[in-house]
């Protein structure tokens, strides 16, 4: 028997990634040792094991491995930290942090029970690896790792691993005031991967290419290895996955017995999949208006809307022969008419709605800053564009627009099946002229 309660938590548009779930109650007439089971959609489908590659870091991984990967932080919605002292032995500071004085250098302390699923302590040579991993392939640590981010990484000189503790020092005249996110939940792994796996397969972590064949096999490979209080116990990256309590964790117990996280990318479906019983919530990146409105008129709903630090984004495929070109990003973006998106997606439920002018801070925090001031680019002013185009030479045949002769594009423009997106392609479509895009394909 599983002891259900019809309750759905839907925290839509721009939350964080990372879920809380709570216990269902005992409530109408469930037994004490009802299986405490809940099923909790992720509303696309994650595309790898891990979230460090370009190709599969997305929300919808970080979903999937919420309470698996373990990290060291998070940034909470109100924009305070948070370090995770269920993995921590103790909040971290930095050893120095002033260039002039010598060379930027932090630790981390991992707890001493710290373990991971198969009961192997956590060290310090787990975070050194991670990094390996996550810094870009001109530092040497790794082939073919192609990271979604590596900034913090590829500031790193030298790691020194002591048992639980690493000791990272930067290169020289080199600061970073986001040290501290090197290994948490919004780093490019979303946390930090075990690298005795490594050793057990018969991979050298020190030597480039088997530490790519590592990195390779973390995203290809259903973890069977947790490092938090959920393990996956059953899966694919098309269907679902089921997480169950990791029996190695140490730190507070789950209040669930199961998470079943099915992926469903129709999200037509939703509203009646929750009234049947089929599932009890979601946490997705973005829904469109009707479906948030029809949830809203459930009375057995609870749906939350909150600012958080996602956001959409529009990516440019930068070694196209036209893309390539700076000037040219810049008045596409400038075109791009930020607020007639915002306006048409969500504007007649959300009239009040903002937009977003900073990735991780809302714009009433003390950290905002406001990072479109000044560049022009969301505004929509076509003739901006117009005048960044015409001073790097580019001119315009009618709708058609030519560079020394030469139509430019035409471009593709594609999105994930989502409502919102694909209102949004078409609206991107229409802002820039008629020749330079081709129909939206998924």
């Amino acid at each position: 028997m599983h002891e259900r309660r019809k309750t759905l938590a839907l925290a839509a548009a721009g939350t964080s990634a990372m879920m809380v779930l709570t216990a269902c109650s005992g409530g109408e007439g469930g037994s004490a040792d009802a299986e405490r089971e809940v099923t909790w959609v992720i509303n696309s489908l994650p595309a790898a094991w891990a979230n460090t590659s370009s190709a599969g870091g997305s929300v919808y991984t970080l979903q999937m491995l919420s309470g698996v990967v373990p990290n060291t932080g998070i940034w909470q919605p109100d924009g305070s930290y948070e370090y995770n002292l269920d993995i921590l032995a103790e909040e971290p500071a930095a050893i120095n942090d002033d260039p002039d004085a010598g060379p930027f250098q932090y630790s981390f302390t991992l707890a001493e029970d710290a373990v991971w699923s198969d009961g192997t302590p956590m060290t310090g040579e787990d975070l050194r690896v991670t990094a390996m991993m996550s810094a870009s392939p001109g530092e040497g640590y790794c082939t073919t790792c192609d990271s979604r981010g590596t900034t913090n990484a590829d500031m790193i000189d030298t790691m020194e691993v002591d048992g639980k503790t690493i000791t990272i020092t930067l290169k020289e005249g080199l600061a970073d005031p986001e040290w501290m996110m090197q290994f948490d939940s919004d780093s490019p792994g979303g946390g930090f991967y075990p690298s005795h796996l490594a050793e057990e397969n018969g991979w050298d972590v020190d030597d480039p290419d088997q530490l790519g064949e590592f990195y390779t096999w973390l995203h290809d490979t259903r973890p069977e290895w947790s490092g938090g209080p959920w393990m996956i116990v059953d899966g694919d990256l098309e269907n679902q996955v089921v997480k169950e309590p990791n029996a190695e964790w140490w730190g507070e117990p789950v209040q669930l017995d199961r998470i079943i996280m099915p992926f469903n990318t129709d999200e037509g479906t939703f509203v009646n999949a929750f009234n049947n019983g089929e599932i009890d919530g979601a946490n997705p990146a973005q829904f469109s208006e009707d479906v948030i409105a029809e949830l809203e008129a459930v009375p057995s709903a609870t749906v939350t809307i909150a600012e958080g630090s996602t956001w959409e984004h529009i990516d440019l495929n930068t070694e196209n022969e036209w893309l390539s070109d700076v000037e040219l990003r810049r008045a596409v973006f400038t075109a791009i008419d930020r607020d007639d998106i915002a306006s048409r997606t969500y504007g007649q439920g959300y009239p009040d709605y903002e937009l977003k002018n900073n990735h991780i801070f809302g714009n009433d925090s003390d950290y905002f800053v406001d990072h479109f001031e000044g560049t022009g680019q969301g505004t929509g002013d076509t003739e901006a564009a117009l005048e960044i185009l015409e001073e790097a030479g580019y001119e315009l045949d009618g709708d058609t627009l030519m560079l020394d002769g030469e139509q430019v594009g035409p471009f593709r423009l594609r999105s994930t099946d989502t409502v919102v997106r694909n209102n949004s392609v078409q609206l991107v479509q229409a802002h820039l002229p008629r020749s330079a895009s081709r129909p939206p394909s998924r």
